[in-house]
């Protein structure tokens, strides 16, 4: 009984160990993090990869339904933007350009190639689908370009 019993935990250690590498990985590439004001004046931070094309920042999410920053940008676009110890008003702009699209997406795959190991392995374990029409992709435009 007491075999079984180790084995279980030496089980169970190692899973552990596993789901805490995912998220060391995740955090491995460069994050941001983007400050999104709610209707009722609440403020959240949220931690998200970026990369850089025609000039600005771009993030995204693949099952936005999920999340809470994507419909709080979507009521209130103008958010801020840290990177580093800078901080910047940014305004967010969805994007549908096929063009841009591929080539944001080949660039996050480019710069997070490690960190997408881990991202990939938590997404399996809660059973996360995705289908690529779900996806949005964001262009973090300066406050004041109109």
């Amino acid at each position: 009984m007491t075999k079984i019993v180790l084995i279980l935990a030496a089980l169970a250690g190692l899973f552990g160990l596993l789901i805490g590498g995912a998220f060391l990985l995740i955090e491995s590439g460069e994050v941001i993090v983007l400050r999104t004001t709610g209707a009722d004046g609440d403020t959240l931070d949220t931690r998200l990869w970026v990369v850089d094309y025609d000039g600005d920042p771009w993030v995204g999410n693949d099952n936005p339904e999920k999340s809470r920053w994507v419909p709080r940008l979507r009521g209130n676009p103008v958010v801020e933007f840290v990177r580093g110890a800078s901080t910047e008003c940014r305004r967010a702009a969805f994007i549908e350009d096929a063009t841009s699209l591929k080539e944001v997406a080949r660039r996050i795959a480019e710069k997070y190639r490690v960190p997408l190991y881990g991202s990939r392995f938590i997404k399996r374990l809660s059973g996360f689908r995705l289908e690529p029409s779900q996806g949005v992709t964001i262009r973090l435009l300066p406050c004041g370009d109109a």
